[in-house]
């Protein structure tokens, strides 16, 4: 996706706002094992900053259960890569939810009037 002219990557660690422990290899080209200290933007913080993308991949190894419970994240289109079980019954409430393979679902949000 990198060469694509209508595709922006914002390297953006969003989670809580505090620093979090992190691979010091952010292109992840390298099988790096150091950790380091890794900024991150709140979701509410993130959302203000940035325009509302077209599609977030998300990959935060767990973390996604709390994530998607932020109502930011409601209206958005979404790759997400699940770390223990997909919740289709949680998703279904905002969002059709379509496997891609066993771990990575798409989540595109319902039309709501």
């Amino acid at each position: 996706m990198r060469n694509r002219p209508n595709v922006t990557i914002v390297p953006l660690a969003v989670w809580d706002g505090l620093p979090h422990e992190a691979m010091d290899d952010l292109d992840f080209k390298n099988k790096s094992t150091n950790e380091c200290l890794c900024a991150t933007l709140s979701v509410q913080t993130a959302f203000g900053l940035c325009p509302k993308p077209d599609l977030i991949k998300m990959d935060v190894e767990g973390a996604e259960y709390p994530l998607l419970d932020n109502a930011l994240f409601h209206k958005c289109t979404m790759i997400v890569e699940w770390h223990k079980h997909i919740p289709w019954e949680e998703l279904s409430y905002h969002w059709h939810a379509t496997l891609i393979d066993d771990t990575h679902t798409l989540l595109t949000p319902h039309k709501r009037q």
